[in-house]
C-alpha cells in the first residue's frame, strides 16, 4: 500500500492488504510541520524492566528496508519463503537479507539491548524474525505496528514505549518520518532493497561503537545529523 508521505521508504505500510482511502499526498517538510506538538505520553512501557544483566544502552532496529526487503513475487536475490496469515488468508512473501546482518546483530547484541521495533504487521515480522533469530538471543524484544502512534495514516514510533531513559535510546531506521517524535535518537540509515555490495551495517558497528562511550547519545547524534531542524 502506497505511504502518503511521498518519498517515504520505510515499512510502515509494508506487508498489509488492507486498503485505505486516498488521501493527498504531503511531502517530509508537510509532514513534520503538521506534526502534533504536545503528544501526550504513552503512558504504558511496551517492554519488561531491564534485569541487572542487560545493556545500558538500546538500540531499536527498524525491520524492512533496513534489515531485510521483501517482495510479493520471487526475486534472483531472496533467501526465504516467508507465510504468514493477514485478514484470514495466507501470504507469502520472498525476504532478502542486508548483507553482514546476522555480523552486525552478533556484535551489537554483545553491548546493546536490542529491540526490533516494526510498524508491520506481528504475524509477519515475527516469521522474518523467527529465521533471522530463532534462539532470541540477538534481538530481545519486539514491538509490532500496535506500538506505533498513528498519524494520517502513517506509523510514528514513539520510543516512550520502551520505558527506557531516551539518553541511552538509538533508533536505526532508513526513514526519518518514523522517529519524527525523537528526531535526536535517531541514526538515519540508506533503504536496502538488493544492493549485495551494501556495506552499512558494517559502518553502523564502528558509528555504535563510538556512540557507547558518550553521556547521552542525543547531543552526539545531533552533531553527526541534526535531524531536529526538520521539526
Amino acid at each position: 500500500m502506497e505511504s502518503k508521505i511521498q518519498n517515504q521508504s520505510d515499512d510502515s505500510q509494508s506487508m498489509d492488504v488492507e486498503t485505505e482511502p486516498e488521501e493527498p499526498i504531503m511531502t517530509p517538510f508537510e509532514f513534520f510541520m503538521s506534526l502534533p506538538r504536545n503528544v501526550p505520553d504513552p503512558g504504558q512501557t511496551h517492554l519488561p524492566p531491564k534485569r541487572r544483566s542487560t545493556p545500558k544502552r538500546t538500540l531499536v532496529l527498524d525491520l524492512d528496508e533496513t534489515l531485510v526487503h521483501s517482495d510479493i513475487a520471487p526475486t534472483q536475490t531472496y533467501k526465504e519463503v516467508v507465510s504468514f496469515m493477514s485478514h484470514g488468508r495466507l501470504c507469502n512473501v520472498y525476504v532478502s537479507y542486508r548483507p553482514f546482518l546476522l555480523e552486525f546483530l552478533k556484535a551489537a547484541s554483545q553491548k546493546f539491548e536490542v529491540v526490533a521495533f516494526t510498524a508491520s504487521q506481528k504475524a509477519y515480522a515475527d516469521q522474518v524474525l523467527k529465521n533471522i533469530d530463532p534462539q532470541r538471543k540477538l534481538i530481545k524484544h519486539r514491538l509490532y505496528r500496535e506500538s506505533c502512534y498513528e498519524y494520517k495514516g502513517n506509523y510514528i514510533k514513539d520510543l516512550r514505549v520502551l520505558g527506557r531513559d531516551l539518553k541511552d535510546v538509538i533508533i536505526v531506521d532508513n526513514s526519518v518520518l518514523s522517529f519524527a517524535f525523537q528526531l535526536d535518537n535517531g541514526i538515519p540509515i540508506l533503504s536496502w532493497f538488493n544492493d549485495p555490495e551494501d556495506r552499512e551495517l558494517c559502518n553502523l558497528v564502528t558509528l555504535l561503537d563510538e556512540l557507547n562511550s558518550a553521556p547521552d547519545i542525543r547531543p552526539a547524534l545531533k552533531a553527526s545529523y541534526d535531524l531536529s531542524r526538520f521539526g
